[in-house]
């Protein structure tokens, strides 16, 4: 029931221990958070005091790659270009869940106060976390790679099937077992060497697993093709149109989130005990850990900060479980983020590929 109404004190009750509580209460898996927050300075630092205020743009800048040449000899007054840079634009888009809570309503309930605040800005948070994770990955499929060619000659890219319309490598079912290890090649054909960062839907994630656990002692060792490779696991589908397994690959540290808080929120200003309200800050109760998504086991433990807004009228609140003279307070909690990838040169070119099993 609404309102805590079924945890009133009209009989003999009991609170479930947290191990009970927990199942209605369980946290999504988030891995497109997770790697945003990993990385959480994509800019220099400052972008907090730039942007000012909601309504301001801010741009970040980049040196662009100059392409090769085609000279063959020498001159005695050679000609050239002038380098160049990259304009990015930042978005950011806020992220609000609200609440409310009356003065009386906890005096003759089995949760106090106290009890029902806690509960309530930790699912407000526990809110944000799911909301930003499906952002965070639409974000990522969106704004996957479609030029499926290899940068700077065209060429075509080996060992898997590029689909040009809907902008993923497709892996033959013939090497289904490779499947990572055509990941790892491809993102090397597209010169990005080094750690990689995969988000894997369910089927894929369990291929990972499946294929991890063929090591040394086994007739067939798959597990070389891990090397290098953080694949997580999202629950939710990014991709319907493909159902045999689907990742999202990515150089490690490419994606970040940009958060923004007002500086009315970042100072403190106000009441939140008054009608005018007050401003102020509220640490992420939930911080980030992605042990159980990561094959390797890597931790994230980023405590986001979000804004505070709060002001408190005299309301008769019988109807919500209060009392006809009591005070509501109501609770807006909130965070700007900028998702924000590595940017590249090339038109529809991004550094997040998609990989596909056709068969």
């Amino acid at each position: 029931m609404a309102n805590y109404v079924a945890s009133n004190l009209v009989a003999a009750q009991a609170k479930f221990i947290e191990q009970f509580s927990s199942p209605e209460i369980r946290r999504k898996q988030n891995p497109a958070l997770a790697l945003a927050l990993k990385n959480l300075s994509a800019t220099i630092p400052g972008h907090q005091e730039l942007r000012k205020r909601e309504d301001r743009t801010v741009y970040a800048y980049l040196f662009q790659k100059i392409s090769p040449g085609a000279g063959t000899a020498r001159a005695a007054r050679p000609t050239g270009t002038k380098g160049t840079s990259i304009q990015v634009g930042l978005t950011w888009q806020s992220i609000v869940e609200t609440f409310t809570i009356s003065m009386k309503q906890g005096d003759t309930n089995i949760y106090s106060y106290q009890e029902m605040l806690m509960n309530q800005m930790m699912q407000a948070a526990l809110n944000i976390h799911s909301r930003l994770g499906t952002i965070f990955l639409n974000y990522l499929y969106t704004n996957r790679n479609q030029l499926l060619t290899i940068p700077y000659t065209g060429a075509t890219v080996q060992g898997v099937t590029p689909d040009n319309i809907n902008y993923n490598y497709g892996v033959a079912g013939a090497d289904s077992n490779f499947f990572f290890q055509k990941v790892k090649n491809v993102m090397g054909q597209l010169n990005h060497r080094g750690e990689l960062d995969i988000v894997a839907d369910p089927t894929a994630f369990m291929k990972a697993e499946v294929l991890r656990a063929q090591g040394t002692q086994n007739a067939t060792n798959y597990t070389f093709q891990f090397d290098g490779s953080n694949v997580y696991q999202t629950t939710e589908v990014f991709d319907s149109n493909n159902t045999l397994g689907t990742a999202l690959a990515m150089p490690a540290g490419t994606f970040a989130a940009l958060p923004w808080i007002p500086k009315q929120n970042r100072e403190g200003y106000g009441d939140y005990e008054s009608y005018t309200g007050g401003y102020g800050t509220f640490v992420d109760p939930l911080g980030m850990t992605i042990t159980e998504l990561d094959a390797q086991g890597n931790r994230v433990e980023v405590p986001l900060t979000y804004a505070i807004y709060a002001y408190t009228q005299a309301s008769d609140d019988q109807a919500n479980n209060g009392y006809y003279q009591d005070q509501v307070t109501t609770f807006e909690v909130s965070i700007d983020v900028a998702p924000t990838l590595a940017p590249l040169s090339g038109a529809n070119e991004s550094v997040v590929n998609e990989f596909v099993q056709t068969t």
